[in-house]
């Protein structure tokens, strides 16, 4: 069979459009063939080849590459809530770890400063004996030889140093 003409396909809608309006605008086949009758007669006017049919079937493949999309993005964002909750972890264990190493910092530098005072003190309380006892020795050979009086070395002597 030959293609129809342009002439001939028009007739053809329009008898089709007098069929479905007899029917009436809501019947079943006038609500299947909504929006049919524009595209065909662009399809005339145009030499194009387009249906609802067609048009449907690409927005349901569009809708189906978007799903697809969709759920691989749903995917990557579990995956990134994963990796933030972990960084999220780490940095607690992380700042959980330098609060310790301050406070053991802060210890050990109360120990020292403890020690350096204790270390001044015992120093300072050699060096008191160191000095006592070189007087006291000094006092011994000037009472050896005469030079100082026995009040001076009993005074020397009870200096107590611990």
């Amino acid at each position: 069979m030959a293609l129809a003409t342009k002439e001939q396909e028009r007739k053809a809608l329009e008898k089709i459009k007098e069929i479905v309006a007899e029917l009436g605008g809501d019947s079943y086949v006038g609500t299947a063939l909504k929006g049919c009758f524009e595209i065909a007669e662009q399809n005339i006017e145009n030499d194009w080849g387009c249906s609802l049919r067609d048009d449907i079937d690409d927005l349901l493949k569009v809708c189906d590459q978007r799903l697809k999309e969709i759920i691989e993005l749903k995917r990557e964002i579990d995956t990134l809530k994963s990796m933030h909750a972990s960084a999220c972890d780490r940095a607690t264990e992380l700042s959980e770890r330098v609060r310790r190493a301050e406070d053991e910092a802060n210890n050990e530098r109360k120990d020292l400063t403890i020690t350096i005072k204790n270390d001044e003190r015992t120093t300072g309380f050699k060096s008191i004996k160191l000095c006592r006892n070189n007087l006291f020795d000094f006092i011994v050979i000037e009472q050896r030889d005469g030079w100082t009086d026995s009040y001076r070395l009993n005074e020397i002597k009870s200096l107590t140093i611990e």
